[in-house]
């Protein structure tokens, strides 16, 4: 019997949702997956990055829940607010660390996740400032690019409060926790490697030199 129309687009709209809830495990298996399709450094970095935070996301809020009374909840039973995949997956085996993740919930992964991602991104564009400011166009389409990603990471994050699977203050601290593990690992990154290993947007990279006693720049 053929599909209907309406049965089609509940089919699109289930299949969308169930994107939506296991993103961050998605846009892991999308960064490991291109970085060995590409042989990319770079994306290989942020995918290790992804996957400490989710090793440390169950330590930090497992913390939380042990000193705050209130907050050993646990989590939803069918995973439609983990945001990992169902079963074994990256994220979960990288949180397989002893803590209880089940009453880890607070606050979520997800907004962990989101709060990573963003901040490793945005950082991307101070890290190579002065290669951008040379390169005007690839400078407007970086920060669009941004721009596009920070909106539509906050309207996954508005869908996760509305459908209940964060509330404002979760999302606020997983965020902030998640933003400073990001900004901390990029930033560590970019400098043990001279800048090699977070060049996610493949700029002709400017190095202090001095000649003569002068500095100057030059392309690496």
């Amino acid at each position: 019997m053929p599909m209907s129309l309406a049965d089609l687009g509940n089919t699109l709209l289930d299949l969308f949702k169930y994107n939506i809830q296991v993103l961050p495990d998605t846009l892991l298996a999308a960064t490991l997956l291109f970085s060995l399709v590409f042989q990319s450094a770079p994306l290989a970095t942020l995918g290790v990055g992804l996957i400490l935070n989710a090793g440390l996301h169950p330590l930090f809020a497992g913390f939380l829940s042990r000193n705050i009374s209130g907050l050993a909840a646990p989590a939803d039973g069918d995973g439609r607010c983990s945001g990992r995949f169902p079963g074994l997956s990256f994220t979960g085996a990288a949180a397989f660390n002893g803590s209880n993740i089940d009453h880890a919930a607070w606050p979520s992964y997800y907004s962990t996740f989101i709060g990573f991602f963003l901040t490793y991104i945005v950082s991307l564009k101070l890290i190579y400032k002065e290669e951008l400011q040379v390169s005007p166009n690839r400078n407007t389409s970086t920060t669009t690019g941004i721009v596009i990603a920070g909106v539509l990471l906050l309207l996954v994050i508005a869908f996760r409060y509305s459908s209940g699977c964060d509330d404002p203050i979760g999302i606020i601290v997983g965020l902030l926790a998640g933003a400073t593990f990001g900004g901390a690992y990029v930033v560590l990154m970019s400098r043990v490697s001279d800048r090699t290993l977070t060049n996610m947007l493949a700029l002709p990279l400017f190095k202090d030199v001095a000649v003569d006693g002068k500095p100057i720049y030059v392309c690496a």
